[in-house]
């Protein structure tokens, strides 16, 4: 069901990492997780679109991916010094090393592993999904592109193919 690479106690980080494709159910799981730990919940997307003032969507559509990653990798940097957190950035997030390697150190970085095949039915469901494709021309390949990523940079992995959200908070929860 799940991975480890090292043990899992949060007592040592500021708090837990949610990582994966659009559509893994990071802000779904995150939500309620922070909420059962009495963490709070930072969504990635809505902290840029409230610093920005603009949908994730039109910042991409207007400023590009790349301004649109710096500022995420900018704000995100700044939850540094903050403890008992949930962060649910993008799913792009692993393209920036740095704050990658930063999220290693100072959080728990659980990746919720979804299949491309249940990753394309919500990715389709949900027209406002806003996806990174950093040069690649379809959503397949994003999704194997960052797979390898995500495989680099992550503490826990959860295989959430059978399992609800609940079930994922509840591996979550048992691994603390």
């Amino acid at each position: 069901m799940n991975m480890h690479k090292n043990k899992f106690n949060l007592k040592n980080k500021k708090g837990i990492v949610l990582i994966g494709m659009a559509g893994a159910g990071k802000s779904t799981v995150g939500k309620i997780l922070a909420k059962k730990l009495g963490f709070e919940f930072i969504d990635g997307d809505k902290l840029i679109e409230d610093c920005e003032k603009m949908k994730i969507q039109d910042i991409i559509n207007i400023k590009g991916e790349y301004y649109f990653s710096e500022i995420e990798e900018n704000l995100l940097m700044r939850l540094a010094p903050m403890n008992k957190k949930i962060i649910s950035p993008g799913g792009s997030i692993v393209y920036s090393k740095k704050l990658m390697d930063f999220f290693r150190k100072n959080f728990f970085v659980i990746w919720l592993d979804v299949p491309f095949f249940i990753i394309e039915k919500r990715v389709a469901r949900k027209s406002d999904r806003k996806i990174i494709f950093r040069g690649k021309k379809t959503l397949k390949e994003v999704f194997y592109d960052r797979r390898d990523l995500y495989k680099k940079y992550f503490d826990v992995r959860i295989d959430c193919r059978r399992l609800p959200s609940s079930a994922v908070i509840k591996v979550i929860l048992e691994k603390i």
